[in-house]
């Protein structure tokens, strides 16, 4: 899958009520991506994390982020 169509597929599980499935979405995809623009997804799936209130879960996805991609663009929490 396709960062764009990651964003697309997750923002309409979103819409639809399943913020589990979009999470599990995210999750997936950035354990099997190779995608050289992952940071994107790290930091959608984080910021996603925090806005349904999960802020430790979202401070651990950016803690993985930096040590798995070497992310040091975002920092949202």
């Amino acid at each position: 899958m396709h960062l764009a169509e990651l964003f697309t597929t997750c923002e309409q599980l979103q819409k639809a009520g399943k913020a589990n499935e979009a999470l599990q979405t995210y999750k997936t995809w950035l354990e099997i991506s190779n995608d050289p623009n992952r940071f994107m997804g790290w930091f959608n799936y984080g910021s996603f994390l925090q806005a349904t209130g999960n802020t430790p879960a979202a401070e651990m996805v950016e803690f993985k982020a930096r040590l798995k991609d070497g992310c040091s663009k975002f920092c949202w929490t």
